[in-house]
């Protein structure tokens, strides 16, 4: 190649490089604002990566709406739903809603004992049937009147997914199941009952306070099961499927037929893991 066509192919190459380089800083954009918007920026101007995922929004019972089953419905996974204190004449269902039902303050024993959800002796007071994770939780509430014939306070049922919700510090009082599971009846569940107090309840069949089915594999931990009692077996837990009881005070509980504390199912099918639990005072016997 002559110099002089040498020296004038150089020019056309840097010519259209300093395009291409033009163009770029023109549109500015990262592959990463292109996909989430325009990234947040440090206090010194510059981008930090991928936005950080943004909270759910709070809903309030009464503010935004009169009751919690309205709040319920209007809500989106990842929402969270607030109670002030008062008793709500409700039985209320999640429908499979992954959001957090809590009252003001949950750590707080005399607003877990003022926020109420009553169910009137209609129905079971909570129900989770609708394949809720360990995402959706109930936590804050008394709840109390519920009765039904499995699952008086609270039902966790599983249909076309596995139901797994976690039920944390409330106060479960004062229902009835005709059948099994008078303070909560739990099938085909893996989800978390925990740091509650679940007393005063009362079953036709068998677990006047808790009832685990056969494909249960639930947690429940660190709670105070007391003063239930069952026709059958189980005053304070039935215990069949796969459950994990661990670190419980279940006392002065009853059932005629034994396990006064806990009656367990021991079969090819059932192998409950019973922990350290403090188990005593039950009626016949502890642990049947």
């Amino acid at each position: 190649m002559k110099p002089r066509f040498m020296v004038l192919f150089m020019v056309v190459v840097v010519f259209f490089l300093a395009v291409l380089i033009v163009a770029g800083c023109d549109n500015g954009d990262t592959g990463e604002e292109a996909e989430y918007g325009p990234l947040p920026e440090d206090e010194n101007g510059e981008t930090n990566g991928a936005p950080e995922a943004s909270a759910g929004e709070e809903i309030l019972v009464p503010e935004d709406y009169a009751t919690i089953q309205e709040a319920i419905d209007a809500a989106s996974p990842g929402d969270v739903v607030i109670v002030d204190p008062g008793t709500y004449q409700e039985n209320i269902n999640f429908h499979g809603k992954d959001i957090t039902l809590r009252s003001t303050d949950p750590d707080d024993s005399s607003v877990v004992e003022s926020t109420v959800i009553d169910g009137g002796e209609l129905d079971t007071v909570v129900t989770f049937e609708g394949g809720e994770s360990r995402e959706a939780i109930l936590e804050g509430f008394t709840i109390t009147n519920g009765e039904s014939d499995e699952g008086g306070g609270i039902l966790i049922l599983s249909f076309a997914a596995r139901t797994s919700p976690t039920v944390r510090n409330n106060v479960i009082t004062g229902n009835h199941a005709e059948g099994h599971g008078g303070g909560i009846m739990v099938d085909t569940s893996s989800g978390l009952i925990e740091a509650n107090t679940i007393e005063n309840n009362s079953a036709g069949d068998t677990g006047g306070g808790i009832s685990t089915g056969l494909d249960a594999s639930v947690e429940i931990t660190d709670n105070v099961i007391r003063n239930n009692s069952a026709e059958w077996f189980g005053g304070g837990i039935r215990a069949v499927g796969k459950p994990s009881i661990d670190n419980n005070e279940i006392v002065d509980n009853s059932a005629p037929y034994g396990g006064g504390g806990i009656s367990i199912h021991d079969s090819t099918d059932s192998a409950p893991q019973i922990g350290d639990n403090d188990v005593s005072g039950n009626d016949p016997d502890d642990i049947n």
